[in-house]
């Protein structure tokens, strides 16, 4: 590397990647409602990690087994009503 922080061809370094995050776990009651709507379960894969992620925050932090299942119902019918 030259003092400018370049290396011989001129151009700059690639950033250093940052790390990935580990996929988190799904609450089983998402993974059954999952499981029995498969077109919103191939959607549901198809979303950006974050947004993944948050799915499974909002299901998983109901404190109410019967709040988690409404909130897994509710993820499945707002993936199967996106385009």
């Amino acid at each position: 590397m030259t003092a400018a922080g370049q290396d011989g061809d001129g151009q700059q370094p690639p950033p250093p990647m940052r790390p990935t995050r580990p996929e988190p776990t799904l609450p089983r009651e998402l993974v059954a409602a999952l499981t029995a709507a498969p077109d919103a379960r191939e959607r549901f894969d198809q979303l950006a990690p974050s947004h993944r992620r948050e799915y499974v925050r909002w299901v998983a932090e109901a404190r109410r087994e019967d709040s988690r299942e409404r909130r897994a119902a509710q993820t499945v019918m707002r993936l199967l009503e996106q385009r």
